[in-house]
C-alpha cells in the first residue's frame, strides 16, 4: 500500500475493521478504493453507496466514509505527517503492534512516533485516577522502580495523575515506556507534559488513532483505552473511582483476556472503589511489585518487599507512643498532640528525628503517616 494511500485513510477515520477487510477484498486493495473516494464527485455518490451496499457495509458506516473522505486534505496532512516526523502504520504492516491486531475492534491505523528499538516484548499498562492522592503517588513510588527494571515496556495514556506518575517512574529508572493519545500527534494533551511527551518520544513511542488536529473530547478517551489495555501484557490500577477511565481499560483488558491487577486502598477513599471492586471481581490483589511479577514468571526477590522487612523499632517510651498513634492514614499534628499527650515541642523534636530514621513522613497535605 502507497503511504499516500494510508495518509488518505487514516486522515479520514472512517475505517473499522470489519469495512476495512470487506474493502479490501472488494476493491483488492486500499489504493484501488482510494481512487473511487478522493475527490468523489455528486454523481459518483450513489455509485460507491451501491459498492458499499453490496460489500454488507453498515448504511450508517456508509455515509461516515462518504462524509469524511470528501473532507479530507491530503497536502496538508502529507505537511503535518513530515512536520512533526510521524508515520503511519497500517493493520497489515509489519510494524504494525502485533498485539493490538486481534483485538475486538482492532485499529486499522495508528499514527506514531518515537524510538521503536527501545520497546520491549512484555508490556504492562499502569493507568489511574487523574486526582493523585498521596497513596496512589505513594504506591507508584514503590512498585513501579522494580517492575520498570524487571524489563517491562511501562504503558499508559499520559493523563495527569497516575498515567504522568507511570511514564515518569519508568524513564527514571530507564525502562521504555509508550502512550496512547487521545488527541492527533499534534496536540500534546494535558499541555503541561509537552516536556514529558518529548521525553516518552525519546524513550518510546507515542500512538494515536486520531488524525493530526484531533482535539481531546470525552468520545476520544474510551476509545484510546481499548488500546491501552490491547497493547498490554497486563493492566495495573493504582487509583480509580467506580466509574471511571482506569475501570473503562481494566474492563477492556478483561475482555481481551489480559491479566488484570489492582493496589487496594481504604474503603473511606472515593479513589479506592475502583480497585477494591476490581478485586472482588478477580482481579490479583498487589502489595509488592513481585505480584505482578510472578503472575509473567519473573522469579526476582521484590525489592519492595525487602524494603520493608526490616521494621522500625523505637528507640524511647516517647517514640514508641507516637509510632503506635500513627498508622498509613494521614494524622494531622494537633491529633497526634491529643493522643499522645505528648507536648507540642518534644513532639515537633520528636517527629523530627524519626522522619529523619525513615520511620514516618509528613505528606504534603500536613498530615503524618507511618513509612
Amino acid at each position: 500500500m502507497k503511504n499516500e494511500t494510508k495518509l488518505f485513510w487514516a486522515s479520514a477515520d472512517c475505517l473499522r475493521i470489519g469495512a476495512y477487510k470487506k474493502m479490501i477484498n472488494f476493491y483488492g486493495d486500499l489504493d484501488s478504493a482510494k481512487e473511487k473516494f478522493e475527490n468523489i464527485q455528486p454523481n459518483e455518490k450513489a455509485d460507491r453507496k451501491k459498492e458499499m451496499e453490496i460489500m454488507g457495509i453498515h448504511p450508517k458506516s456508509i455515509e461516515k466514509i462518504l462524509e469524511k473522505t470528501k473532507k479530507i486534505d491530503l497536502p496538508k496532512q502529507e505537511e503535518n505527517l513530515k512536520k512533526y516526523g510521524a508515520i503511519v502504520l497500517c493493520h497489515d504492516d509489519e510494524e504494525f503492534p502485533h498485539s493490538l491486531k486481534n483485538i475486538d475492534d482492532a485499529p486499522v491505523f495508528l499514527f506514531a512516533k518515537g524510538d521503536f528499538s527501545k520497546i520491549t516484548r512484555k508490556s504492562l499498562a499502569v493507568v489511574g485516577s487523574r486526582t493523585i492522592t498521596n497513596e496512589g503517588k505513594w504506591a507508584c513510588s514503590h512498585l513501579l522502580p522494580e517492575l520498570s527494571q524487571s524489563g517491562f515496556t511501562i504503558v499508559s495514556g499520559m493523563a495527569l495523575g497516575i498515567d504522568t506518575l507511570a511514564h515518569k517512574e519508568a524513564i527514571k529508572h530507564g525502562s521504555p515506556t509508550v502512550a496512547f493519545w487521545g488527541t492527533g500527534l499534534d496536540i500534546v494533551y494535558p499541555s503541561v507534559n509537552q516536556k514529558l511527551a518529548l521525553e516518552i518520544m525519546q524513550n518510546g513511542v507515542v500512538f494515536s488513532e486520531f488524525p493530526f488536529g484531533t482535539s481531546p473530547t470525552p468520545y476520544n478517551f474510551p476509545r484510546r483505552n481499548r488500546l491501552v489495555s490491547g497493547y498490554s501484557d497486563g493492566v495495573l490500577v493504582v487509583e480509580g473511582k467506580e466509574k471511571s477511565g482506569s475501570l473503562i481499560t481494566a474492563q477492556f483488558a478483561m475482555e481481551q483476556g489480559k491479566d488484570v491487577f489492582a493496589v487496594p486502598g481504604s474503603i473511606r477513599s472515593p479513589l479506592s472503589r475502583g480497585p477494591n471492586k476490581l478485586i472482588q471481581e478477580g482481579a490479583k490483589l498487589v502489595q509488592y511489585a513481585s505480584d505482578v511479577l510472578e503472575v509473567f514468571g519473573v522469579t526476582q526477590n521484590s525489592l519492595f518487599a525487602q524494603e520493608n522487612v526490616q521494621q522500625y523499632l523505637p528507640k524511647n517510651a516517647d517514640e514508641k507512643n507516637v509510632y503506635n498513634v500513627l498508622s498509613y492514614s494521614a494524622l494531622h499534628f494537633d491529633e497526634i498532640v491529643r493522643k499522645t499527650n505528648i507536648s507540642a515541642p518534644k513532639l515537633s523534636s520528636l517527629l523530627m528525628m524519626m522522619s529523619l530514621a525513615g520511620a514516618v513522613e509528613e505528606l504534603s497535605t500536613g498530615g503524618w503517616v507511618r513509612r
